[in-house]
């Protein structure tokens, strides 16, 4: 706030940020995000200027790869960004939560490596990795972090199981995971965590998560499962067929 209302022709150079904090609780929180052409004009900012030159000395204090990267100081190692939004997997989370607290952000925000991106990820995506399944697989086969669910791109998601999906159980997913995208926004007011708290979430939230869930579970067996060991064993068998198929 300082920095736009000292120099406003600043506020190009921001962007919003998340990691998985950020992104379950709400929070504000924002970065400088400059390209190439834009350096001149931002080094003609003095505090940028002065963040700039501290991430040069930063990084010429670092080992080799951080050396490299003192000569482009004005940006993130990594500079990848959607064309239209980011599926944002929070990195670490709570394990009291039913549902992984999952969402979507806009182009312009800007996702630090504690959390998981899928750019310009399909309502579908997002619907098999909000399910009921997808969270029981993650419990089972990725670490923790003290008690809390980590979770792991290479254990976790590379290896979740998933049958082969006809187009319209594409959309049928899709459409579950719209409804459950609608619920959150009709209690806009409350962030991730307050939502998939168990003692806060709303009802309509919950409906609709029931909702995904019998639709993505009838994908794997039509007439769904009555445990989560049924889940798992399930998912397992499957996990194995693909494997040896491979």
């Amino acid at each position: 706030k300082k920095l736009v209302e000292h120099y406003p022709e600043a506020k190009r150079f921001l962007k919003s940020v998340v990691g998985s904090k950020e992104f379950i609780h709400g929070e504000e929180r924002w970065c400088l995000w400059i390209s190439d052409e834009q350096l001149a004009d931002a080094q003609g900012i003095p505090p940028i200027y002065d963040r700039i030159e501290s991430v040069r000395k930063a990084r010429l204090s670092g080992d080799k790869s951080a050396q490299k990267l003192a000569a482009r100081a004005h940006q993130f190692r990594e500079t990848n960004m959607p064309n239209k939004y980011t599926l944002v997997i929070p990195s670490v989370s709570s394990e009291n939560r039913v549902y992984m607290q999952i969402g979507y952000v806009g182009k312009n925000f800007v996702v630090t490596n504690l959390a998981f991106t899928i750019y310009d990820a399909e309502p579908w995506v997002f619907g098999l990795i909000s399910s009921r399944m997808h969270n029981l697989w993650i419990r089972t086969v990725c670490g923790g972090l003290e008690t809390r669910l980590r979770y792991s791109n290479v254990l976790g998601y590379n290896t979740f199981p998933v049958p082969n999906l006809t187009d319209e159980q594409r959309q049928n997913i899709a459409e579950a995971a719209l409804g459950v995208l609608v619920e959150r926004e009709n209690n806009s007011e409350l962030s991730l965590m307050e939502l998939y708290n168990p003692d806060t979430m709303p009802d309509g939230l919950k409906y609709a998560h029931r909702i995904l869930d019998e639709v993505v579970e009838t994908c794997y067996k039509a007439e769904g499962f009555i445990s989560d060991q049924e889940r798992l064993d399930e998912m397992f068998v499957l996990y194995k067929t693909m494997k040896e198929a491979k």
